[in-house]
Formats: structure tokens, C-alpha cells, sequence
């Protein structure tokens, strides 16, 4: 999918009833939509160790983020906030990235022959 098809697909998700809907990209980055505007993320690039759990983790860590700024389901998320959440989600992705199984846990694979 293109950058337009995305912000297509949102728009939809959207008017099915979803106030806010965020669409991770792998290294294009990110695009949430709040029924009026986009806000795009960038990745923070690493030469990474393992991606297993990035984008879950990005979009926890922009959830919590979202939480501590105090959003609850009637506010309005201020772009502050939302530039904010994709900053914090993109380092601690960034970090996930950086640990082997990414949860620390790796184990190595023997090909069977």
C-alpha cells in the first residue's frame, strides 16, 4: 500500500467508529489519523540485533505514553501529545530491536538437513 491508500484505509476505519486509528509502516514509519488530521512518525533506524516485537512494542509504548499524558476515551488528543508518543514509541522500538528474541530469550535455529 501507498502513503494515499493508507490514509484511505483510515479514513474508512474511522468512519466505521474507530476515533483514532494508527497504522505502523515498518521503517516508512508511522501515520495516526484523529478524523481531521495526519500525523506522521519516523522510525528510528538501528542496525537492528533482531525485529521480532518492534512494532508491538512501538505501539505500547504510544499507548502508554498517550495514558500518562492523562488521554482518556472522551479527550482529545492534543498533537504535543501524539508527536510525543510516536518520539517515546520509536526509541523503545529502536531498543526492542536491539535484544536478541526481543524479550531475551533468543535461541539459535539448527536447519534441518
Amino acid at each position: 500500500m501507498n502513503i494515499n491508500e493508507i490514509k484511505i484505509f483510515q479514513k474508512k476505519i474511522h468512519d466505521f467508529g474507530c476515533k483514532y486509528v494508527l497504522v505502523t509502516m515498518e521503517k516508512n514509519g508511522q501515520v495516526f489519523f484523529d478524523g481531521n488530521k495526519y500525523y506522521n512518525g519516523k522510525v528510528k533506524l538501528v542496525n537492528p540485533v533482531d525485529t521480532m516485537g518492534a512494532g508491538d512494542s512501538f505501539i505500547a509504548a504510544f499507548i502508554v505514553t498517550l495514558l500518562r499524558f492523562g488521554w482518556k476515551d472522551n479527550n482529545k488528543l492534543t498533537e504535543n501529545e501524539i508527536l510525543s508518543a510516536f518520539e517515546k514509541a520509536s526509541n523503545y522500538s529502536a531498543d526492542i530491536c536491539m535484544i536478541e528474541g526481543a524479550y531475551g530469550y533468543g535461541k539459535p535455529i539448527k536447519e534441518k538437513r
